[in-house]
């Protein structure tokens, strides 16, 4: 997996050139809280505060930050409106110190425009501040995975789990242009091996090995039934044509027919659509094997 190889020098290179420096190092490496700070007019001071609140649990030392930054009158050319990271640490505090977050609805809606990444972001920033799972086609849900971990909230459910290891492990890093995205990906996927228990190498080895063949396995099989219908169905189709030519004269000629123009269907429209009934096929067998669909 090219990530794992990858993710070390991406890491480092984000502490010493990203502009969440203190972000990234609470997310991967051993962070230290910030001394408390009284002037909030610094996005990336509020951004410091806010996460030194949250991995100190201080509610009140959150309130503070929170409530003076939140005096701002931001418009949609306000730059820190666009800083992801800063946005979901006040998401995220919001939701574990029970702040009204009103005034976050309304910074969030200013993110107008932007290329498909931008908008995937802000839909999810939007499904989380409204208390929504970000498990759909428009959002990232390992930023609902990040959240849930910044807020203390309960793990994802297993479905949700395997689903996102499946998804990322498959693709090449970086996984996106965006560095939050990507820095969301990997944490993640960390989260992922500690929320599944995973406490030895070995058995991270044994779920990452196991995974993809388990599904190129199921793929086989189902792909495997579909071709033996399509085989049977052509098969009662040439006897029923060869009926035909030996019997033109018997009185069950018509039913033949009808059954030959019946499988002959069956068979266009199987054949047609065997890749979306190999997939069902695929999921159904692994449903029965007691594994939940990825």
């Amino acid at each position: 997996m090219v990530f794992v190889e990858n993710k070390s020098s991406y890491i480092n290179h984000l502490l010493e050139n990203g502009e969440q420096k203190n972000v990234v190092d609470y997310l991967f490496r051993d962070y230290k809280a910030t001394p408390a700070v009284t002037n909030y007019s610094d996005a990336r001071a509020v951004s410091d505060e806010i996460l030194a609140a949250l991995a100190i649990d201080n509610k009140s030392r959150f309130e503070s930050a929170y409530e003076a930054f939140s005096s701002r009158k931001p418009t949609a050319k306000s730059h820190w409106i666009y800083n992801d990271f800063l946005i979901l640490l006040l998401i995220a505090g919001t939701k574990k110190f029970q702040v009204k977050n009103d005034w976050l609805h309304e910074v969030i809606d200013l993110r107008a425009g932007g290329d498909a990444e931008l908008k995937k972001v802000t839909h999810t920033f939007t499904q989380l501040l409204n208390g929504n799972s970000a498990n759909t086609e428009r959002s990232f849900q390992q930023i609902e995975f990040v959240y849930l971990f910044l807020s203390g909230q309960s793990n994802p459910s297993n479905l949700d789990l395997n689903r996102l290891y499946s998804n990322l492990t498959k693709m090449p890093f970086p996984f996106y242009e965006s560095d939050f995205v990507n820095v969301c990906s990997l944490k993640a996927i960390d989260l992922i091996i500690t929320w599944k228990g995973f406490s030895d190498q070995e058995g991270l080895v044994s779920y990452k090995s196991f995974l993809p063949k388990f599904l190129k396995r199921t793929d086989s099989f189902g792909k495997w039934i579909v071709n033996t219908i399509i085989f049977i169905l052509l098969s009662g189709l040439g006897y029923l044509i060869y009926y035909a030519i030996k019997n033109p004269d018997n009185k069950l000629i018509s039913l033949v027919f009808t059954l030959m123009g019946t499988l002959g269907l069956s068979v266009i429209g199987l054949f047609k659509a065997r890749k979306k009934t190999r997939e069902i096929l695929s999921d159904w067998i692994r449903k029965q094997l007691g594994y939940n669909k990825v």
